[in-house]
Protein backbone atom coordinates (compact mmCIF):
# COMPACT_ATOMS: atom_id res chain seq x y z
CA UNK A 1 0.00 0.00 0.00
CA UNK A 2 1.90 3.17 -1.50
CA UNK A 3 0.30 6.89 -0.81
CA UNK A 4 0.68 9.36 -3.74
CA UNK A 5 -0.18 12.50 -3.81
CA UNK A 6 -1.90 11.32 -7.20
CA UNK A 7 -3.99 9.14 -5.69
CA UNK A 8 -5.63 12.22 -3.03
CA UNK A 9 -6.03 14.79 -5.94
CA UNK A 10 -8.17 11.67 -8.08
CA UNK A 11 -10.51 11.10 -4.95
CA UNK A 12 -10.88 14.75 -4.55
CA UNK A 13 -11.88 15.50 -8.16
CA UNK A 14 -14.21 12.15 -7.97
CA UNK A 15 -16.28 14.07 -5.13
CA UNK A 16 -16.01 17.14 -6.45
CA UNK A 17 -17.68 15.36 -9.52
CA UNK A 18 -20.18 13.81 -7.65
CA UNK A 19 -21.09 16.64 -5.40
CA UNK A 20 -21.92 18.73 -8.19
CA UNK A 21 -24.47 15.86 -9.72
CA UNK A 22 -27.66 15.63 -9.27
CA UNK A 23 -28.74 13.64 -6.15
CA UNK A 24 -31.85 12.87 -6.46
CA UNK A 25 -33.56 16.37 -7.11
CA UNK A 26 -32.02 18.06 -4.47
CA UNK A 27 -28.76 20.21 -3.71
CA UNK A 28 -26.47 19.87 -1.41
CA UNK A 29 -26.18 22.13 1.42
CA UNK A 30 -23.09 24.35 1.75
CA UNK A 31 -21.12 25.58 4.47
CA UNK A 32 -23.15 25.34 7.75
CA UNK A 33 -23.58 29.21 8.96
CA UNK A 34 -23.23 30.15 12.39
CA UNK A 35 -27.06 28.92 13.95
CA UNK A 36 -29.90 31.56 13.19
CA UNK A 37 -30.76 32.23 16.88
CA UNK A 38 -26.79 33.89 17.13
CA UNK A 39 -26.55 37.55 16.89
CA UNK A 40 -25.82 38.94 13.11
CA UNK A 41 -23.34 40.57 14.56
CA UNK A 42 -20.10 40.04 17.07
CA UNK A 43 -21.14 41.15 20.21
CA UNK A 44 -20.74 40.14 24.01
CA UNK A 45 -24.47 41.85 25.26
CA UNK A 46 -27.34 38.93 24.68
CA UNK A 47 -28.81 38.43 21.42
CA UNK A 48 -32.54 39.57 20.33
CA UNK A 49 -35.07 37.43 21.20
CA UNK A 50 -35.19 34.46 19.07
CA UNK A 51 -38.79 33.84 17.15
CA UNK A 52 -39.91 31.37 14.49
CA UNK A 53 -39.32 32.53 11.51
CA UNK A 54 -42.04 33.47 8.51
CA UNK A 55 -42.31 29.96 6.89
CA UNK A 56 -45.05 28.20 5.56
CA UNK A 57 -47.72 26.77 8.27
CA UNK A 58 -48.04 23.42 6.04
CA UNK A 59 -44.98 21.40 5.25
CA UNK A 60 -44.60 21.04 1.70
CA UNK A 61 -41.83 18.02 0.39
CA UNK A 62 -38.52 18.89 -0.32
CA UNK A 63 -38.45 17.98 -3.95
CA UNK A 64 -41.87 18.09 -5.37
CA UNK A 65 -42.62 15.45 -8.00
CA UNK A 66 -43.33 16.19 -11.69
CA UNK A 67 -47.10 17.00 -13.26
CA UNK A 68 -48.89 15.13 -15.55
CA UNK A 69 -47.47 11.50 -15.20
CA UNK A 70 -48.21 8.25 -14.09
CA UNK A 71 -47.03 7.52 -10.29
CA UNK A 72 -46.36 4.17 -8.96
CA UNK A 73 -48.92 3.31 -5.73
CA UNK A 74 -45.96 1.16 -4.36
CA UNK A 75 -41.93 1.51 -3.99
CA UNK A 76 -39.52 -0.90 -2.99
CA UNK A 77 -36.34 0.32 -1.68
CA UNK A 78 -33.27 -2.31 -0.21
CA UNK A 79 -31.19 -1.10 2.71
CA UNK A 80 -27.91 -2.90 4.15
CA UNK A 81 -28.99 -2.35 7.79
CA UNK A 82 -32.24 -1.72 9.86
CA UNK A 83 -31.56 -1.82 13.57
CA UNK A 84 -33.25 -4.56 15.32
CA UNK A 85 -35.83 -2.76 17.41
CA UNK A 86 -36.00 0.10 14.83
CA UNK A 87 -38.51 2.79 15.71
CA UNK A 88 -38.16 2.59 19.58
CA UNK A 89 -35.99 5.86 19.99
CA UNK A 90 -35.34 4.96 24.10
CA UNK A 91 -33.40 2.03 23.54
CA UNK A 92 -29.13 2.62 21.95
CA UNK A 93 -29.53 -0.55 19.41
CA UNK A 94 -32.09 1.20 17.15
CA UNK A 95 -30.35 4.31 16.35
CA UNK A 96 -28.66 3.81 13.13
CA UNK A 97 -28.71 5.59 9.52
CA UNK A 98 -31.44 3.63 8.58
CA UNK A 99 -33.35 3.97 11.93
CA UNK A 100 -33.21 7.90 11.62
CA UNK A 101 -35.13 7.81 8.33
CA UNK A 102 -37.68 5.79 9.73
CA UNK A 103 -37.76 8.25 12.10
CA UNK A 104 -38.30 10.91 9.60
CA UNK A 105 -41.10 9.29 7.78
CA UNK A 106 -42.94 7.90 11.26
CA UNK A 107 -42.65 10.99 13.99
CA UNK A 108 -42.93 14.67 13.81
CA UNK A 109 -40.69 17.05 15.51
CA UNK A 110 -41.90 20.39 17.22
CA UNK A 111 -39.55 21.86 14.52
CA UNK A 112 -37.90 20.62 11.35
CA UNK A 113 -34.71 21.80 9.48
CA UNK A 114 -35.77 24.01 6.38
CA UNK A 115 -34.67 21.51 3.31
CA UNK A 116 -31.48 22.27 1.37
CA UNK A 117 -30.57 24.70 4.58
CA UNK A 118 -28.24 23.37 7.66
CA UNK A 119 -29.17 26.32 9.73
CA UNK A 120 -33.22 27.86 8.91
CA UNK A 121 -35.72 26.25 10.67
CA UNK A 122 -39.34 25.49 9.77
CA UNK A 123 -42.83 24.68 11.95
CA UNK A 124 -43.94 21.31 12.38
CA UNK A 125 -46.17 20.40 15.41
CA UNK A 126 -44.99 23.65 16.42
CA UNK A 127 -46.37 26.91 14.76
CA UNK A 128 -44.74 29.89 16.94
CA UNK A 129 -41.56 29.64 19.02
CA UNK A 130 -40.16 32.28 20.72
CA UNK A 131 -37.68 32.94 23.22
CA UNK A 132 -36.47 36.01 25.50
CA UNK A 133 -33.16 34.28 27.37
CA UNK A 134 -32.23 31.20 25.42
CA UNK A 135 -33.09 29.30 28.36
CA UNK A 136 -37.15 29.95 28.76
CA UNK A 137 -38.76 28.54 25.08
CA UNK A 138 -42.49 29.42 24.23
CA UNK A 139 -43.92 26.80 21.55
CA UNK A 140 -47.46 27.41 20.14
CA UNK A 141 -48.58 24.11 18.40
CA UNK A 142 -51.20 23.13 15.84
CA UNK A 143 -54.71 21.59 17.29
CA UNK A 144 -55.27 19.78 13.92
CA UNK A 145 -52.88 16.84 14.13
CA UNK A 146 -53.73 13.69 14.97
CA UNK A 147 -51.79 10.32 15.30
CA UNK A 148 -51.71 7.32 13.63
CA UNK A 149 -54.33 5.36 16.30
CA UNK A 150 -56.89 8.19 15.62
CA UNK A 151 -55.71 10.42 19.26
CA UNK A 152 -55.22 14.14 18.88
CA UNK A 153 -51.89 15.61 19.72
CA UNK A 154 -52.04 17.96 22.36
CA UNK A 155 -49.55 19.71 24.40
CA UNK A 156 -49.87 17.09 27.11
CA UNK A 157 -47.98 14.30 24.71
CA UNK A 158 -45.11 16.58 24.35
CA UNK A 159 -45.07 17.42 28.15
CA UNK A 160 -45.34 13.64 28.21
CA UNK A 161 -42.74 12.73 25.53
CA UNK A 162 -39.89 15.34 26.98
CA UNK A 163 -40.32 13.75 30.63
CA UNK A 164 -39.82 10.37 29.54
CA UNK A 165 -37.11 10.72 26.83
CA UNK A 166 -35.13 12.30 29.97
CA UNK A 167 -35.87 9.64 32.36
CA UNK A 168 -35.44 6.49 29.92
CA UNK A 169 -32.87 5.39 27.75
CA UNK A 170 -29.59 6.59 28.70
CA UNK A 171 -27.60 7.00 26.02
CA UNK A 172 -29.65 7.29 23.62
CA UNK A 173 -29.83 10.74 21.45
CA UNK A 174 -33.64 11.14 22.46
CA UNK A 175 -31.97 11.33 26.41
CA UNK A 176 -29.21 13.42 25.28
CA UNK A 177 -31.43 15.70 23.96
CA UNK A 178 -34.20 16.25 26.76
CA UNK A 179 -31.93 15.57 30.05
CA UNK A 180 -31.05 19.29 29.04
CA UNK A 181 -34.63 20.10 30.31
CA UNK A 182 -35.41 21.53 33.69
CA UNK A 183 -38.66 21.88 33.55
CA UNK A 184 -41.84 21.48 30.77
CA UNK A 185 -45.01 22.61 30.96
CA UNK A 186 -48.31 22.41 28.81
CA UNK A 187 -49.76 25.93 29.79
CA UNK A 188 -52.78 25.40 27.53
CA UNK A 189 -53.90 21.98 25.15
CA UNK A 190 -51.70 23.99 22.56
CA UNK A 191 -48.89 25.95 24.66
CA UNK A 192 -46.09 24.37 26.22
CA UNK A 193 -43.34 25.96 28.07
CA UNK A 194 -39.51 24.39 28.58
CA UNK A 195 -37.19 25.54 30.74
CA UNK A 196 -33.68 25.06 30.47
CA UNK A 197 -31.14 24.02 33.04
CA UNK A 198 -28.87 26.45 31.33
CA UNK A 199 -28.55 28.75 28.73
CA UNK A 200 -28.41 27.01 24.83
CA UNK A 201 -28.49 29.39 22.28
CA UNK A 202 -28.44 26.15 19.95
CA UNK A 203 -31.78 24.30 21.73
CA UNK A 204 -33.41 24.77 18.73
CA UNK A 205 -31.02 23.32 16.24
CA UNK A 206 -30.64 20.49 18.75
CA UNK A 207 -34.75 19.45 18.39
CA UNK A 208 -34.52 19.19 14.86
CA UNK A 209 -33.06 15.58 15.13
CA UNK A 210 -35.29 13.32 13.82
CA UNK A 211 -35.08 11.22 17.31
CA UNK A 212 -37.11 14.28 19.16
CA UNK A 213 -40.20 12.83 17.24
CA UNK A 214 -43.28 13.36 20.11
CA UNK A 215 -44.70 9.88 20.91
CA UNK A 216 -47.70 8.57 21.88
CA UNK A 217 -48.22 7.91 25.48
CA UNK A 218 -51.54 5.48 25.35
CA UNK A 219 -50.08 4.00 22.63
CA UNK A 220 -46.83 2.87 24.41
CA UNK A 221 -48.61 2.34 27.59
CA UNK A 222 -51.19 -0.12 26.06
CA UNK A 223 -48.15 -1.99 23.84
CA UNK A 224 -44.93 -1.25 24.95
CA UNK A 225 -43.38 -2.58 21.86
CA UNK A 226 -45.50 -1.55 18.88
CA UNK A 227 -46.47 1.68 20.29
CA UNK A 228 -43.81 3.24 19.57
CA UNK A 229 -44.64 2.96 16.04
CA UNK A 230 -47.08 5.26 16.43
CA UNK A 231 -46.41 8.85 15.38
CA UNK A 232 -48.44 11.86 13.69
CA UNK A 233 -45.80 11.67 10.68
CA UNK A 234 -47.08 11.19 6.86
CA UNK A 235 -46.52 7.36 6.87
CA UNK A 236 -47.30 4.59 9.20
CA UNK A 237 -45.42 1.42 9.95
CA UNK A 238 -48.26 -1.88 9.18
CA UNK A 239 -45.40 -4.61 9.86
CA UNK A 240 -42.07 -5.03 10.75
CA UNK A 241 -39.92 -8.08 10.95
CA UNK A 242 -36.47 -7.71 12.93
CA UNK A 243 -33.66 -7.26 10.32
CA UNK A 244 -35.62 -8.32 7.52
CA UNK A 245 -38.19 -5.56 6.64
CA UNK A 246 -40.37 -2.99 7.41
CA UNK A 247 -43.55 -1.43 5.48
CA UNK A 248 -45.39 1.24 5.55
CA UNK A 249 -48.50 2.94 4.63
CA UNK A 250 -49.51 6.19 3.98
CA UNK A 251 -51.19 8.02 6.99
CA UNK A 252 -54.41 9.49 4.74
CA UNK A 253 -54.80 11.96 7.66
CA UNK A 254 -51.53 13.63 7.84
CA UNK A 255 -51.66 17.20 8.60
CA UNK A 256 -49.32 18.32 6.13
CA UNK A 257 -48.84 17.55 2.38
CA UNK A 258 -49.32 13.92 1.44
CA UNK A 259 -46.99 11.62 -0.62
CA UNK A 260 -47.95 10.59 -3.73
CA UNK A 261 -47.22 6.76 -3.55
CA UNK A 262 -49.58 4.70 -1.40
CA UNK A 263 -47.02 2.01 0.36
CA UNK A 264 -43.71 1.63 0.98
CA UNK A 265 -41.57 -1.35 2.10
CA UNK A 266 -37.79 -1.63 3.12
CA UNK A 267 -36.28 -4.81 2.78
CA UNK A 268 -32.49 -5.72 4.64
CA UNK A 269 -30.19 -6.99 2.61
CA UNK A 270 -26.69 -6.85 4.43
CA UNK A 271 -24.96 -8.10 1.09
CA UNK A 272 -23.71 -5.29 -1.66
CA UNK A 273 -23.29 -7.43 -4.41
CA UNK A 274 -26.67 -9.14 -3.67
CA UNK A 275 -28.73 -5.61 -3.42
CA UNK A 276 -27.06 -4.52 -7.00
CA UNK A 277 -28.60 -8.23 -8.64
CA UNK A 278 -31.89 -7.60 -7.48
CA UNK A 279 -31.80 -4.26 -8.44
CA UNK A 280 -31.03 -5.41 -12.13
CA UNK A 281 -33.76 -8.12 -11.96
CA UNK A 282 -36.22 -5.53 -11.10
CA UNK A 283 -37.21 -6.68 -7.37
CA UNK A 284 -36.52 -3.32 -6.19
CA UNK A 285 -36.85 0.28 -7.12
CA UNK A 286 -33.99 2.03 -5.27
CA UNK A 287 -30.92 0.41 -3.76
CA UNK A 288 -28.51 2.51 -1.15
CA UNK A 289 -25.60 1.66 -0.74
CA UNK A 290 -24.22 0.25 -3.86
CA UNK A 291 -20.46 -1.03 -3.79
CA UNK A 292 -17.70 0.65 -5.32
CA UNK A 293 -17.50 -2.55 -7.39
CA UNK A 294 -20.71 -2.54 -9.07
CA UNK A 295 -21.30 0.81 -9.38
CA UNK A 296 -20.11 0.60 -12.95
CA UNK A 297 -22.48 -1.90 -13.98
CA UNK A 298 -25.22 1.12 -12.92
CA UNK A 299 -23.38 4.26 -14.07
CA UNK A 300 -22.70 2.40 -17.82
CA UNK A 301 -26.62 2.00 -17.86
CA UNK A 302 -28.25 5.26 -18.20
CA UNK A 303 -31.13 4.27 -19.90
CA UNK A 304 -32.42 2.19 -17.32
CA UNK A 305 -30.74 3.64 -13.95
CA UNK A 306 -29.80 7.19 -11.85
CA UNK A 307 -27.07 6.99 -9.77
CA UNK A 308 -27.99 9.53 -6.92
CA UNK A 309 -23.90 10.15 -5.16
CA UNK A 310 -24.59 11.74 -1.65
CA UNK A 311 -21.44 13.00 0.21
CA UNK A 312 -21.71 12.66 3.93
CA UNK A 313 -20.71 15.23 5.99
CA UNK A 314 -20.08 13.16 9.07
CA UNK A 315 -16.24 11.34 9.13
CA UNK A 316 -15.81 7.88 9.94
CA UNK A 317 -13.58 7.84 12.68
CA UNK A 318 -11.14 4.77 14.53
CA UNK A 319 -12.45 5.60 17.84
CA UNK A 320 -10.45 4.44 21.04
CA UNK A 321 -12.34 3.06 24.41
CA UNK A 322 -10.74 4.82 26.96
CA UNK A 323 -12.43 2.31 29.86
CA UNK A 324 -9.71 -0.37 28.44
CA UNK A 325 -6.11 0.41 29.73
CA UNK A 326 -4.15 -0.25 26.53
CA UNK A 327 -6.86 2.23 24.43
CA UNK A 328 -6.94 4.42 27.08
CA UNK A 329 -2.42 4.80 27.07
CA UNK A 330 -1.84 8.12 25.11
CA UNK A 331 1.07 6.28 24.03
CA UNK A 332 -0.68 3.72 22.46
CA UNK A 333 -3.05 6.12 20.77
CA UNK A 334 -0.05 7.79 19.51
CA UNK A 335 1.94 4.81 18.12
CA UNK A 336 -1.62 4.04 16.08
CA UNK A 337 -1.70 7.70 14.72
CA UNK A 338 1.78 7.46 14.07
CA UNK A 339 1.58 3.61 12.03
CA UNK A 340 -1.29 4.43 9.76
CA UNK A 341 -1.80 5.59 6.41
CA UNK A 342 -5.25 7.49 5.97
CA UNK A 343 -5.21 8.13 2.65
CA UNK A 344 -4.24 4.05 2.10
CA UNK A 345 -6.92 3.28 4.37
CA UNK A 346 -10.00 5.52 2.88
CA UNK A 347 -8.77 3.67 -0.73
CA UNK A 348 -9.01 0.18 0.73
CA UNK A 349 -12.18 0.79 2.61
CA UNK A 350 -14.36 1.83 -0.41
CA UNK A 351 -12.39 3.66 -3.17
CA UNK A 352 -13.32 6.22 -4.93
CA UNK A 353 -16.63 6.58 -2.82
CA UNK A 354 -14.09 7.31 0.18
CA UNK A 355 -11.99 10.53 0.65
CA UNK A 356 -9.25 10.44 2.82
CA UNK A 357 -9.08 13.24 5.36
CA UNK A 358 -6.00 14.42 5.74
CA UNK A 359 -6.03 17.58 8.33
CA UNK A 360 -6.25 15.32 10.98
CA UNK A 361 -9.95 17.17 12.51
CA UNK A 362 -12.61 15.42 14.03
CA UNK A 363 -15.28 17.80 12.21
CA UNK A 364 -17.82 17.77 9.60
CA UNK A 365 -16.47 18.93 6.47
CA UNK A 366 -19.35 21.10 5.74
CA UNK A 367 -19.90 22.09 9.05
CA UNK A 368 -18.80 26.01 9.90
CA UNK A 369 -15.56 26.91 12.10
CA UNK A 370 -13.60 23.76 10.74
CA UNK A 371 -10.13 24.55 12.56
CA UNK A 372 -7.68 25.30 10.02
CA UNK A 373 -4.60 25.00 12.31
CA UNK A 374 -4.07 21.41 13.34
CA UNK A 375 -1.53 19.65 11.71
CA UNK A 376 -2.14 15.64 11.30
CA UNK A 377 0.16 12.65 12.77
CA UNK A 378 2.64 11.70 9.86
CA UNK A 379 3.49 8.42 9.02
CA UNK A 380 6.39 7.84 10.82
CA UNK A 381 7.35 4.37 12.05
CA UNK A 382 10.01 4.63 13.62
CA UNK A 383 7.83 7.26 16.24
CA UNK A 384 5.32 4.94 16.25
CA UNK A 385 7.70 2.41 17.64
CA UNK A 386 8.83 4.19 20.20
CA UNK A 387 5.48 5.02 21.58
CA UNK A 388 4.79 1.50 21.28
CA UNK A 389 7.90 0.63 23.34
CA UNK A 390 7.01 3.22 26.51
CA UNK A 391 3.02 2.37 25.86
CA UNK A 392 1.58 -0.80 28.49
CA UNK A 393 1.33 -2.48 25.18
CA UNK A 394 3.19 -6.27 25.43
CA UNK A 395 1.47 -8.31 22.14
CA UNK A 396 -1.70 -9.02 23.17
CA UNK A 397 -4.60 -8.96 20.17
CA UNK A 398 -6.38 -5.58 20.46
CA UNK A 399 -10.04 -5.80 18.71
CA UNK A 400 -11.58 -3.50 15.96
CA UNK A 401 -15.41 -3.50 16.33
CA UNK A 402 -17.04 -2.92 13.11
CA UNK A 403 -20.62 -3.34 11.39
CA UNK A 404 -20.42 -2.12 7.88
CA UNK A 405 -18.33 -3.87 5.01
CA UNK A 406 -15.97 -0.94 3.96
CA UNK A 407 -15.34 0.11 7.98
CA UNK A 408 -14.25 -4.08 7.92
CA UNK A 409 -12.03 -2.76 4.84
CA UNK A 410 -10.59 -0.08 6.67
CA UNK A 411 -10.04 -2.34 9.69
CA UNK A 412 -8.10 -4.86 7.38
CA UNK A 413 -5.89 -2.21 6.14
CA UNK A 414 -5.01 -1.04 9.89
CA UNK A 415 -4.29 -4.70 10.90
CA UNK A 416 -1.36 -4.38 8.24
CA UNK A 417 0.00 -1.27 9.10
CA UNK A 418 -0.06 -1.86 12.68
CA UNK A 419 1.34 -4.82 12.48
CA UNK A 420 4.77 -3.43 10.78
CA UNK A 421 5.26 -2.07 14.43
CA UNK A 422 4.23 -5.27 16.41
CA UNK A 423 0.45 -4.70 17.37
CA UNK A 424 -1.49 -7.82 16.90
CA UNK A 425 -5.18 -6.47 15.68
CA UNK A 426 -8.36 -8.93 15.21
CA UNK A 427 -11.67 -7.63 13.61
CA UNK A 428 -15.23 -8.04 15.45
CA UNK A 429 -17.70 -7.99 12.41
CA UNK A 430 -21.80 -7.24 14.17
CA UNK A 431 -24.51 -6.50 12.63
CA UNK A 432 -25.70 -2.62 13.34
CA UNK A 433 -27.55 -3.58 16.26
CA UNK A 434 -25.20 -5.32 17.65
CA UNK A 435 -22.56 -3.07 17.14
CA UNK A 436 -24.65 -0.24 18.42
CA UNK A 437 -25.70 -2.22 21.87
CA UNK A 438 -21.90 -2.73 22.43
CA UNK A 439 -20.90 0.49 22.23
CA UNK A 440 -22.60 2.63 24.14
CA UNK A 441 -21.48 4.88 27.27
CA UNK A 442 -23.51 2.52 29.31
CA UNK A 443 -22.15 -0.44 27.95
CA UNK A 444 -18.84 -0.29 25.70
CA UNK A 445 -17.00 -3.81 25.47
CA UNK A 446 -15.14 -2.60 22.31
CA UNK A 447 -11.77 -2.06 22.40
CA UNK A 448 -11.60 0.34 19.00
CA UNK A 449 -14.12 0.58 16.73
CA UNK A 450 -14.52 2.16 13.34
CA UNK A 451 -18.07 4.24 13.24
CA UNK A 452 -19.38 7.57 12.09
CA UNK A 453 -19.16 11.07 14.14
CA UNK A 454 -22.78 13.26 13.15
CA UNK A 455 -20.95 16.61 13.14
CA UNK A 456 -23.53 18.64 11.28
CA UNK A 457 -24.61 20.95 14.11
CA UNK A 458 -22.05 22.56 15.96
CA UNK A 459 -22.85 22.22 19.82
CA UNK A 460 -24.73 19.07 20.95
CA UNK A 461 -23.27 16.83 18.06
CA UNK A 462 -19.90 17.88 19.52
CA UNK A 463 -20.98 17.44 22.78
CA UNK A 464 -22.29 13.77 21.95
CA UNK A 465 -18.97 12.71 20.53
CA UNK A 466 -16.74 13.79 23.41
CA UNK A 467 -19.03 14.62 26.68
CA UNK A 468 -19.23 12.20 29.72
CA UNK A 469 -22.68 10.42 28.89
CA UNK A 470 -22.88 11.25 25.19
CA UNK A 471 -24.72 8.46 22.97
CA UNK A 472 -21.39 9.01 20.40
CA UNK A 473 -19.00 8.99 22.85
CA UNK A 474 -17.77 5.83 21.77
CA UNK A 475 -14.72 6.59 22.75
CA UNK A 476 -15.62 7.26 26.74
CA UNK A 477 -13.58 10.26 26.12
CA UNK A 478 -13.94 12.55 29.57
CA UNK A 479 -11.34 15.82 29.51
CA UNK A 480 -11.80 18.51 32.07
CA UNK A 481 -11.03 21.20 29.89
CA UNK A 482 -12.90 19.62 26.90
CA UNK A 483 -15.92 19.68 29.72
CA UNK A 484 -15.41 23.43 30.67
CA UNK A 485 -14.86 24.64 27.04
CA UNK A 486 -17.84 23.35 25.51
CA UNK A 487 -20.42 23.79 28.26
CA UNK A 488 -19.60 27.75 28.34
CA UNK A 489 -19.49 27.69 24.34
CA UNK A 490 -23.53 27.01 24.43
CA UNK A 491 -23.42 30.61 26.24
CA UNK A 492 -21.65 32.68 24.25
CA UNK A 493 -23.30 35.09 22.33
CA UNK A 494 -20.52 37.03 20.56
CA UNK A 495 -19.35 34.67 17.29
CA UNK A 496 -15.20 35.14 17.63
CA UNK A 497 -15.72 33.90 20.90
CA UNK A 498 -18.14 31.08 20.38
CA UNK A 499 -15.12 30.40 16.92
CA UNK A 500 -11.77 30.13 19.67
CA UNK A 501 -13.98 27.77 21.92
CA UNK A 502 -14.62 25.58 18.94
CA UNK A 503 -10.97 25.89 17.54
CA UNK A 504 -9.79 25.00 21.19
CA UNK A 505 -12.38 22.05 21.46
CA UNK A 506 -10.97 20.26 18.35
CA UNK A 507 -7.63 20.62 19.34
CA UNK A 508 -8.31 18.96 22.33
CA UNK A 509 -9.59 15.96 21.05
CA UNK A 510 -6.39 15.88 18.72
CA UNK A 511 -3.88 16.70 21.28
CA UNK A 512 -5.80 13.63 22.78
CA UNK A 513 -6.06 11.31 20.40
CA UNK A 514 -9.82 11.03 21.21
CA UNK A 515 -10.58 9.56 17.98
CA UNK A 516 -8.63 9.50 14.29
CA UNK A 517 -10.84 10.68 11.50
CA UNK A 518 -10.00 8.09 8.23
CA UNK A 519 -12.46 8.97 5.44
CA UNK A 520 -15.82 10.82 4.47
CA UNK A 521 -18.25 7.77 2.64
CA UNK A 522 -19.55 8.80 -1.04
CA UNK A 523 -22.69 6.54 -0.65
CA UNK A 524 -24.12 5.65 -4.05
CA UNK A 525 -27.55 5.15 -4.04
CA UNK A 526 -29.20 3.50 -7.10
CA UNK A 527 -32.92 3.86 -8.58
CA UNK A 528 -34.77 2.58 -11.30
CA UNK A 529 -35.47 5.04 -13.81
CA UNK A 530 -38.07 7.29 -12.80
CA UNK A 531 -37.77 6.80 -9.28
CA UNK A 532 -37.40 10.61 -7.74
CA UNK A 533 -38.73 12.85 -4.81
CA UNK A 534 -36.43 11.69 -1.96
CA UNK A 535 -33.99 14.46 -0.23
CA UNK A 536 -30.33 13.29 0.31
CA UNK A 537 -28.78 15.97 2.02
CA UNK A 538 -25.00 15.56 3.17
CA UNK A 539 -26.13 15.25 6.90
CA UNK A 540 -27.26 11.84 5.89
CA UNK A 541 -30.87 12.23 7.36
CA UNK A 542 -32.53 11.18 4.25
CA UNK A 543 -36.30 11.99 3.73
CA UNK A 544 -37.88 9.35 1.74
CA UNK A 545 -41.50 10.47 2.32
CA UNK A 546 -42.23 12.25 -0.54
CA UNK A 547 -40.53 9.66 -2.85
CA UNK A 548 -42.48 8.83 -5.95
CA UNK A 549 -41.67 6.02 -9.48
CA UNK A 550 -43.17 7.43 -12.67
CA UNK A 551 -44.52 4.32 -14.23
CA UNK A 552 -45.98 4.74 -17.84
Amino acid sequence: MKKTSKLIAVLLAFVLMLTLAASCGNDEPGTDPAPSTSPATSSASPPAPASSPAAPVAEVPAVPAPTGVNLAEHIDMIVDSIALTLVNPLIPSAFGTAASWCYVLVHDRLITRRPGSPSDFDPALAIEWHTDDFQTWTFKLRDDVYYHNGDHFTAHDVVWSIQKGASEGVGTPMNERWTKVENVTAISDYVVEITLFDTNIEFVRNICTPICGILNQRAITEDPEKGYWVGTNAWKVTDFSSMNYIKFERFDDYWGEAPLTKTQTWTTVPEASTRAIMLQNGEADLALSISRGDLDLFTADPNNFTVFPVTANQPRDLQFNQDNPIAADLNFRLAVAHAIDIAEIALFANGNLAVPITDGVVWGYETTWRNPNITPYPLDLDKAKEYLAASIYNGENVEIMVSAEYDARAAEAIMQMLSRIGVNIVINQLDVASFNANTTWANNTAQLCIWTKWLTSLHNQYRDSFYPGGYMNRSRFDNQEFNETITAAMTMFDDNQRQAAYYRLQEIAHENVADIPLYYLVSAFVGVNGVGGCFLPASNLHDFRYMYKVIE
